[in-house]
């Protein structure tokens, strides 16, 4: 029998003789099959060879679905808040396959020992793993993109209403501030907010809009504005060290220099304290002089209303002053004061007798109810001397 396979016999080949043996050694991915060939020429002289097989398989399995431009299995985008998530996850890896050249490999993934991202964005890559059944084994990674494209909703947010004037303003406003809330499809929500103190209404009452910003972990963020309403309902207080009174007459209200000057209320002379609003002033305004004879009357009176619309209490301040710039006078009557009848004591004089309560029954004045002083008579009335008239 030829090195090529083919028998050759002078005398013939008896091609009915032709068979062979076989025998295995190994295992099926690296073994050897021994195969012994016999024949006989028609003599009956048999002739053999033995041809050796050596079975091996060394090459890995090849995975299917691989993204040619990163080389891993094509990725899955799934979001977070998807009702069927677990479902597509395992659709999809159960989708990887491999093939082999000899047989079908077995596909396994670590999937299992990976966490998924809590705060609903990330990406998590899993491990594949084809093993055929000579024990050749390929890994290849895959990517789970988890995605999060919804913003956080901001749960109502009411207006906050304080007092102006609050010990616990700031206090109150903290709370408030923090008491504000968001959720979101996926993971945590963080809060802020742009509120400033300085921004608050400077005199008392007015409002302060704060934007608050919800920004959950992927990145996404909602707004939602609401007001901080600064009210004031105290009345503003005046003051003054005046008090209503009487100037005595002939005031001077011009010249400072005048020893009976007197100065008229002004807005100066009053003070205006208040619960938050600052740099008040009173207004001041002097009604019309009433008259009654030589009566004066006028009234000032003092106001103020605060930033935030309240009024104060007016203060009213009232004087009273006589006008009289003409002097008495006498009458027709005062002529002939009566003779007092002659005293022999005194040598049949007259005696000057006073003359103030009869002088007064004929003295007149331009003022009603006014009271006169009497200076003077002369000649003076006698008392210890006794002018004489003949």
């Amino acid at each position: 029998m030829g090195a090529a396979g083919q028998a050759t016999d002078p005398n013939g080949i008896d091609e009915g003789s032709f068979h062979h043996t076989e025998s295995q050694a190994g295992v099926d991915c690296d073994k050897t099959v021994t195969r012994i060939y016999y024949i006989s020429d028609v003599n009956g002289n048999e002739s053999s060879c033995t041809h050796t097989l050596t079975v091996k398989d060394d090459e890995k399995p090849v995975f299917s679905n691989i993204d040619e431009g990163t080389g891993k299995i094509e990725a899955l985008t799934v979001s977070c808040s998807a009702t069927d998530r677990t479902e597509r996850i395992n659709a999809w890896l159960d989708g990887v396959t491999a093939t082999d050249n000899c047989g079908t490999p077995i596909v396994t993934n670590n999937y299992s020992t990976l966490t998924l991202p809590a705060g609903g964005c990330d990406t998590v890559t899993v491990t594949f793993t084809a093993t055929d059944g000579c024990g050749n084994t390929q890994t290849v990674e895959g990517d789970i993109h988890v995605t999060d494209g919804e913003a956080p909703v901001f749960a109502t947010i009411s207006d906050l209403t304080v007092s102006c004037s609050s010990e616990s303003r700031e206090t109150l406003i903290s709370s408030w501030l923090n008491s504000v809330t968001a959720t979101d499809n996926c993971g945590t929500v963080t809060i802020t907010n742009n509120y400033n103190a300085i921004s608050l209404p400077a005199q008392g009452c007015g409002e302060l809009e704060v934007t608050f910003t919800a920004t959950d972990q992927c990145g996404n963020s909602g707004t939602a504005t609401a007001k901080i309403i600064l009210t004031d309902s105290e009345k503003p207080v005046i003051s003054t060290q005046l008090v209503s009174r009487d100037w005595g007459c002939n005031p001077d209200f011009t010249n400072t220099a005048a020893a009976n000057h007197v100065p008229v209320p002004t807005a100066a002379d009053f003070t205006v304290s208040d619960n938050c609003s600052t740099g008040l002033t009173a207004a001041v305004t002097a009604s019309d002089v009433t008259e009654s004879g030589c009566m004066r009357s006028r009234t000032w009176k003092a106001t103020c209303t605060d930033n935030c619309g309240n009024k104060a209490d007016s203060v009213e301040i009232t004087c009273t002053w006589t006008e009289d710039l003409t002097g008495p006078t006498f009458d027709d009557n005062l002529t002939y004061a009566p003779v007092p009848a002659s005293d022999a004591a005194h040598a049949c004089a007259y005696v000057i007798p006073d003359l103030y309560p009869y002088v007064l029954e004929h003295v007149h004045s331009n003022c009603t109810n006014e009271t006169f002083t009497f200076v003077s008579q002369t000649p003076a009335a006698a008392a210890d001397s006794y002018p004489y008239y003949t």
